[in-house]
């Protein structure tokens, strides 16, 4: 029997390993391959097949590498198994119109034989548009520079790199202040770069400059806090007032370089993990009934071992949408290699949980029995629902700013032509002076229309920037109505317009939201009121509406048709009159739309083509400030606001659930993924960490050992382990060791906050 428990154990730790390393080589979005060490194609991600456009990884699998690079326009130079450099090369590709780099990493065996190769591809198409069009309009770059996720930059073409010209992402990628690195006034760049890379940084750029070819390599470099971040780098040697300079971008791949790493020690990384983790183990017949069930079931689907299961059927667990689909991969079981995972709904003691199984048949003629190794997979699933929809949001952010930023070209690009044009006019001798007044008022108002382009530009950065946060504060809406009357009715009154202002009778009506973006769309819409309004009046004011305060914009101007009130909300949408032409970007009613959705509400239109317009929307109020407060103290149960969460993870997955799980109670979130650098963050941040999650199986220095450490600097700092150990023994160890509570894997939400208001809030 104990042998056959021991079978069990291995079989269970091999699939267990199999899936972890499954998953995270085909979550990673960069396309990969794995091939031997004559070029036939190992296995691919997910992302490698949607790059070919095949069905299936068998299209790919068993072909020789280039067989299917010769769709490329340009085929790379190398090919697996010829490398032996210890760092990638890279080429670039060009498929479909669009543009790849492609890295390839040696794998060695410990008898240092060469067996395999990782080709990782990233497409750079956008920074080949950049590239392209750097050289379009100097102008035009000064505009777009700001906006490159990368780093710009010119310098010469010496030991020290000295910069001339550095981008303002270089002070996020490094953390160095620009002006300590231009001309090498406090450190040259070529002091950042990682002292290993120096040398063939050098070799590479003179080389390729002796060849007048660009170059491209990737290195290391050291940022200020010590950091060590890939980069990857593309410039060329430009000649610019009789001087030679080095021009090019540079690029943060730490995420990427960071992968590739993580790929290749995936199997020892993920055999650790598996070792620390309480699986659900069963087996059953091919009709599906029990045969054997470990403590774990019990622990997991009853409230005691003494429950009976011996009668019961796996399939009266698992949600009825999904029998179908299990019943099919039981069926499957009974091919080559008799193997399979698959991820279902299935009812524990707590209720509908996701699980994930990794099964085994036993084939006698038939299926016999089959071994399942089963985890607890519901977090997963939620977060990976949760970064679905965040890469899917920055997918569409990037689209977007593309499109916004070729819009901001679009309309400055005339705009700077008649700046350009009609300068040159006004300096002519052959042009009189009544012509000259007329060019001087063009050149004012074109003047203003750049400006207002930029500064709606600059507003509509700031609503998109992560760092956007509301400030909510208590006021008084009829106030605030008062002060915005006075400043705009004197601007009516320019154009003959009456300013109405309308309020209820009831004064003291307060507000608890952001104040000055509440004013920000109220700028907006009162501007966009006096501009599209020729006669009659603008109205400003707010009611009370169901409990809740309507505020509304009104003017008896142009009006809009039905059919463009959804379009009026978008980037550079103005819809022009047939008699009339109105000045401006068409950003305002963009940015009023984004402030909206930010305090939460949603903004009305009303109107018809030449009866007037009224924007309104609606916020909530209290009706005292004592009150507000009391209703907002119930809301703060699970709130860890204010708290820095210092959180020491070397598995990038528990690592996005902790983080996930803090963030939105509100907490702020360090991370460290070993005992050392935790320490490091202690040293630097001593006061300003709240609490430590530490996990206890770390590489190199242990949870525990850091935490020793950690008392040493500041004993005030609760530590809370991370731990798969669930025994009360265990956990006793824990706490005589000196950590101040601990939670099990996998981690429960409520426990997790419950744990740290207990011994951070008390």
């Amino acid at each position: 029997m104990e042998n056959e428990n021991q079978h069990i154990r291995d079989i269970a730790e091999n699939k267990k390993n199999d899936f972890e390393w499954s998953l995270v080589f085909n979550t990673i979005e960069h396309p990969i391959f794995i091939l031997s060490a004559d070029g036939i194609v190992l296995e691919v991600n997910k992302a490698a097949i949607k790059l070919f456009g095949v069905n299936s990884k068998n299209e790919i699998i068993g072909k020789k590498c280039c067989e299917k690079f010769s769709n490329f326009a340009s085929i790379p130079e190398f090919c697996p198994g010829k490398t032996v450099e210890t760092y990638s090369r890279t080429v670039e590709c060009e498929v479909n119109k669009q543009t790849y780099i492609v890295s390839c990493t040696p794998i060695y065996d410990k008898s240092n034989k060469f067996i395999k190769t990782i080709h990782i591809v990233t497409n750079i198409s956008h920074l080949k548009y950049i590239e392209e069009n750097l050289h379009e309009n100097e102008e035009r770059l000064s505009l777009l520079i700001a906006n490159i996720p990368g780093v710009a930059y010119s310098c010469l073409f010496d030991r020290r790199w000295s910069m001339k010209f550095l981008s303002e992402e270089f002070k996020n990628l490094t953390g160095y202040d620009i002006a300590d690195i231009i001309n090498n006034k406090i450190k040259s760049y070529y002091d950042i770069i990682h002292i290993d890379d120096q040398e063939r940084v050098w070799t590479t750029i003179s080389e390729s400059i002796a060849k007048k070819e660009p170059f491209l390599l990737e290195y290391r470099i050291i940022t200020k806090d010590n950091t060590i971040k890939y980069v990857w780098e593309k410039g060329k040697l430009v000649l610019r007032n009789k001087e030679h300079y080095i021009e090019g971008v540079i690029f943060d791949i730490t995420e990427r370089k960071e992968a590739e790493i993580n790929l290749k020690n995936s199997e020892e990384k993920y055999r650790l993990l598996v070792e620390n983790q309480n699986e659900v183990i069963f087996k059953f017949d091919r009709h599906g009934n029990f045969t054997y069930l470990s403590k774990t079931f019990y622990k997991v689907f009853s409230r005691s071992e003494d429950e009976k299961f011996a009668d019961r059927n796996f399939m009266e667990f698992v949600l009825k949408e999904d029998q179908e689909r299990i019943l099919n991969f039981v069926s499957s079981l009974k091919d080559a290699p008799h193997s399979g995972y698959i991820e279902h709904r299935i009812l524990t003691n707590k209720g509908w949980r996701w699980y994930g199984w990794s099964c085994k048949a036993i084939i006698a003629n038939t299926i016999n029995e089959i071994i399942a190794v089963g985890r607890d997979i519901t977090e997963r699933k939620i977060i990976e629902e949760e970064l679905k929809k965040e890469t899917e949001n920055i997918e569409e952010k990037e689209v977007n700013r593309t499109i916004f930023i070729s819009n901001i070209i679009d309309e400055i690009n005339p705009l700077v032509n008649n700046l350009v044009k009609y300068s040159e006019l006004l300096n002519s001798k052959d042009v009189s002076n009544k012509e000259k007044e007329e060019f001087s008022k063009l050149i004012n108002s074109s003047s203003k229309q750049v400006s207002n382009i930029f500064n709606k530009f600059i507003e509509i950065n700031q609503l998109e920037s992560s760092n956007t946060k509301l400030e909510k504060e208590y006021f008084n809406i009829s106030d605030l109505i008062d002060e915005l009357a006075i400043c705009y009715r004197p601007l009516a009154e320019t154009k003959n317009l009456e300013f109405v202002v309308l309020k209820p009778a009831q004064k003291d009506i307060k507000l608890y939201t952001d104040k000055q973006k509440l004013i920000q769309i109220l700028n907006n819409l009162i501007s966009n009121a006096i501009k599209f309004t020729s006669f009659g009046n603008v109205k400003l004011g707010y009611r009370i509406e169901e409990n809740k305060i309507k505020i509304f914009v009104a003017d008896t101007g142009i009006g809009i048709e039905s059919t463009n009130h959804k379009m009026i909300f978008e980037k550079f949408t103005q819809i022009k009159s047939d008699n009339q032409k109105f000045e401006g970007s068409g950003l305002g009613l963009s940015i009023v739309k984004e402030l909206c959705d930010m305090l939460g509400t949603e903004i009305f239109v009303n109107s018809s083509l030449r009866h007037g317009s009224e924007f309104s929307f609606y916020l909530d109020y209290a009706s005292s400030e004592k009150d507000y407060a009391k209703d907002t103290e119930s809301n703060l149960d699970n709130d860890l606001s204010e708290l820095n969460i210092l959180i020491t993870e070397d598995d990038r997955i528990n690592y996005l659930l902790l983080k996930t799980i803090l963030n939105k109670a509100g907490a702020n979130t360090l991370e460290a993924q070993t005992g050392s650098e935790a320490i490091e963050h202690v040293k630097t941040f001593d006061d300003k960490i709240d609490v430590i999650l530490m996990d206890i199986n770390l590489p190199g220095l242990s949870g525990s050992d850091a935490l020793l450490e950690i008392k040493k600097i500041n004993n005030k700092i609760p530590v809370i382990a991370c731990t798969a150990y669930t025994q009360n023994e265990d956990a006793q160890k824990l706490l005589n060791q000196g950590f101040d509570d601990y939670i099990a894997k996998p981690i429960n939400r409520n426990e997790l906050l419950n744990i740290i208001k207990r011994n951070v809030v008390g």
